[in-house]
């Protein structure tokens, strides 16, 4: 007769996946969806005892028990060792290798064939994308708070999430990120929000935006949202536009194109603000690429 299987209660599932930071205890794997497994097998001892249970993507629990990830237990008590920051968020936005790799900005694409800075308003404020090989595509920005304090880091592709913060919403599906902040002044100066309601009285419905959106599109393209800020210096990035503002100008700069069709080639690898013309009034619109 079959043995009857208890479920694992909520606190315990709760705290073996805090105990992971969130995602696979596998460092070599950035997947934050989590299976329990357990290490000293539940036909043998049938215990839930979370001092001998790891939480591991559904990828790498199939891979243990199929014998294609051959780890021994001293590997796994290893991996429940790590200490990770508590409330610190990783993982990667895998972008599939295209010839032209590229980033949609609004309706506009950036390309480059090495690295371009799209602009940095601070160290903590930043855009870039990187080709390597003309197909292989890595981002890397930054985004910060009105104070300085950064909020999530980009790298190669490899993101950090400080630590979680009130009204702040993190959210993913495969090949997307997306993180929601409140449209207040700990993120949005209160000049920029109303320069942007002059231009789209849509921004900031429910009174929050958009702090970051990263979206693969298809092979090689990926689409980039976001808000980036400084007390003087402010850009927007939505799915229609891209928006500078400054806070002596008239009014906000807004890029439009004919999205996929219209792409800027920083073939010097810099695309900066004055090929923007940041902080001037009027809009630039790009035709498609010639």
């Amino acid at each position: 007769m079959a043995t009857h299987r208890p479920d694992v209660g909520r606190k315990v599932r709760e705290r073996l996946r805090a105990e992971a930071g969130g995602k696979c205890a596998n460092p070599g794997c950035a997947t934050r969806r989590t299976h329990l497994h357990h290490i000293r097998e539940w036909a043998v001892y049938q215990a839930h005892d979370e001092s001998h249970m790891i939480a591991i993507c559904p990828t790498c629990h199939d891979a243990v028990h199929e014998g294609k990830l051959k780890l021994d237990d001293a590997q796994l008590y290893s991996w429940k060792a790590i200490r990770r920051e508590i409330g610190t968020i990783r993982g990667q936005v895998y972008v599939e290798p295209a010839r032209g790799a590229r980033i949609l900005l609004g309706s506009l694409c950036v390309a480059t064939s090495g690295t371009a800075v799209v602009f940095a308003l601070s160290s903590c404020n930043r855009l870039k994308l990187r080709v390597v090989e003309s197909d292989l595509l890595f981002l890397d920005l930054a985004i910060s708070d009105l104070s300085g304090k950064e909020v999530l880091r980009l790298c190669d592709n490899h993101y950090i999430i400080a630590s979680e913060r009130a009204g702040v919403e993190f959210t993913e599906a495969p090949g997307t990120i997306r993180l929601v902040c409140p449209a207040d002044e700990a993120f949005l100066p209160d000049w920029a929000l109303k320069q942007l309601k002059t231009s789209d009285a849509s921004i900031a419905e429910g009174g929050r935006v958009t702090l970051l959106g990263v979206s693969v599109l298809k092979p090689g393209l990926a689409r980039i949202e976001g808000l980036w800020a400084t007390p003087e210096r402010v850009v927007v990035i939505t799915k229609q536009y891209t928006t500078f503002l400054h806070a002596g100008a008239i009014g906000p700069l807004k890029l439009m194109g004919e999205g996929e069709n219209s792409t800027v080639v920083a073939a010097g690898g810099v695309v900066d603000l004055a090929l923007f013309g940041f902080g001037g009034p009027g809009m630039l619109n790009v035709g498609p690429k010639a």
